[in-house]
């Protein structure tokens, strides 16, 4: 007979888990799964992810599933929510650290209570989408609010989820996160390929971070780096575990890539005009001044993240147009593909160049990428 602890759980057996957590306000047990920047090998970032202690094996989505149907889904979600809020503390330097919400517990004031008290810098709040989202408009004031206190926001499971396009068109977020369903089998299927491509230049138009996730072997992560997805997750990267720690040992491919320090934006930082965000076009005039070397003035809004740029029309007119950001860890390649794809006046308009916590670390010139580029990929004569 098949031992109390490994058979499957029923539902009655799920909502009886469920009720007892949410009647002792416990919270579900936290896990962390790394987030791997893949290019770099190195970790980026924590996905806070909920286990639920019991006689039988309950999975995640079972458990939240029976909170939904004896009534407590919002209360187990904040439950969970508190407690990835409150491991913040432990979050490494430079790190970002995940939770899932979905759009109704975000809406709920349950959840706002929780987004009040708690600082949010480097906390990314994962939407999920396993249903029609009926209150867009509250959806997007609370994202409003996130982004103002120096949080981020990202779109689960897209390409599995209800009208995962429409979500993330509506909701702009600053991660997209690919559905383990795209990534297995990527490196034998050219479909599969195109999409996630697809998803990429989507992403790049959108000024968002794509993120695979469920990434199992190296032939599916060889891919993935191929494709010039930039952060990938899953148990080949790193398992999930009860402190956040290193990723797992992981090699793609010894010795392909030239070093990272020659290969990175951040290498071509420069010095940058900034300005809040909410300036006055006279007062950007006066900060461009008569030097004909400026190339625009960088907005930042409170948090110090680059909002806009804006440069000088006619003799004293101002265009603020949308600003490029990118980590100072991306690839030179990557950065000019990504610029290529903005409209053609803003083409070759200067990178934001930011560090992980999204803050301005300067400007990079896309002529310098380009010439960088040319010069390492001429032949010999």
């Amino acid at each position: 007979m098949t031992p109390e602890h490994q058979r499957a759980p029923s539902n009655s057996d799920a909502e009886l888990i469920v009720d007892a957590l949410v009647r002792t306000g416990r919270p579900p047990r936290l896990v962390f799964q790394p987030v791997v920047d893949i290019r770099r090998m190195v970790v980026v970032g924590y996905e806070a992810l909920s286990r639920f202690p019991g006689p039988v094996d309950l999975a995640p989505d079972a458990a939240f599933a029976a909170a939904d149907r004896i009534g407590c889904g919002i209360e187990l979600e904040s439950a969970a929510i508190a407690a990835a809020l409150s491991a913040r503390t432990r979050l490494p330097t430079n790190c970002f650290l995940s939770v899932n919400v979905s759009p109704e517990a975000l809406v709920s004031p349950q959840v706002g209570r929780l987004l009040r008290d708690a600082p949010l810098s480097r906390v990314v709040f994962e939407l999920t989408e396993h249903s029609e989202v009926e209150d867009y408009q509250g959806v997007l004031r609370v994202i409003a609010d996130i982004r103002a206190a120096g949080g981020f926001v990202a779109v689960d499971d897209a390409g599995a989820g209800y009208a995962s396009l429409h979500h993330i068109l509506v909701i702009r977020p600053d991660f997209v996160k690919l559905d383990r369903t795209l990534i297995v089998g990527i490196h034998a299927d050219e479909a599969k390929g195109a999409l996630v491509e697809m998803f990429g230049h989507f992403t790049s138009r959108t000024d968002a971070w794509l993120v695979a996730e469920g990434i199992e072997n190296l032939d599916e992560l060889r891919r993935l780096i191929q494709l010039g997805v930039p952060l990938g997750q899953g148990n080949l990267l790193g398992r999930p575990a009860a402190e956040m720690g290193p990723m797992a040992q992981v090699c793609p491919d010894s010795g392909q890539y030239p070093p990272p320090s020659a290969d990175m934006i951040g290498h071509f930082v420069e010095a940058a005009l900034t300005a809040p965000v909410a300036s006055t076009d006279a007062a950007l005039d006066t900060r461009l001044g008569n030097d004909p070397g400026h190339h625009g003035v960088i907005l930042l809004d409170p948090t110090d993240r680059p909002a806009l740029y804006a440069v000088r029309t006619g003799c004293s007119g101002i265009d603020r147009r949308d600003v490029l950001r990118m980590l100072e860890t991306t690839d030179l390649r990557q950065a000019v593909s990504r610029a290529m794809t903005r409209p053609h006046l803003s083409r070759f308009d200067p990178l934001a160049c930011c560090d992980r916590s999204g803050r301005l670390r300067g400007m990079v010139l896309i002529e310098r990428l380009v010439e960088a580029l040319a010069w390492r990929y001429t032949p010999p004569q």
